[in-house]
């Protein structure tokens, strides 16, 4: 886990491993929540699911996309 940040501006990035998969958590603020997701396949385009006004997203597309084997 990668932590950054102090009080409500502290952040974690949690990396956990599913067999083949890999799923990667970004959190921290005031109270972690749910701000949106991203799957990434081999070979195809990014899914990206955004709640409205949040911008959680942007950090984690270039994360994503570097996980996931092209």
């Amino acid at each position: 886990m990668i932590t950054s940040g102090k009080g409500k501006y502290k952040v974690f990035l949690e990396r956990k491993e599913l067999d083949d998969d890999l799923i990667y958590i970004l959190g921290g603020g005031e109270k972690s929540h749910i701000g949106g997701m991203i799957f990434c396949e081999p070979g195809k385009e990014p899914i990206i699911i955004k709640l409205e006004g949040h911008y959680d997203y942007m950090v984690l597309e270039p994360i994503a996309l570097k996980a996931s084997p092209r």
